[in-house]
């Protein structure tokens, strides 16, 4: 419950704001915030891809067996 209590006042502090330049800058913010969420979760889901990934031969031994 305290996560949606501080996502609740966080808006409600934004939502007093009148000055145009701040909510700019706020929702500047934010963007930056996403984008390097999304980074941060993009090099961490292909972290591992080097490591783990596997050739697939299947192509290979289908026409392998045709030929025989």
């Amino acid at each position: 419950m305290e996560v949606l209590q501080l996502k609740y006042n966080i808006i409600q502090k934004i939502t007093q704001l009148d000055n145009l330049q701040t909510l700019e800058k706020v929702r500047d913010y934010i963007h930056s915030l996403q984008t390097k969420a999304n980074e941060g979760f993009a090099l961490e889901n292909n972290k591992n891809a080097d490591f783990n990934h596997k050739e697939d031969f299947t192509d290979y031994i289908k026409e392998w067996v045709k030929e025989m």
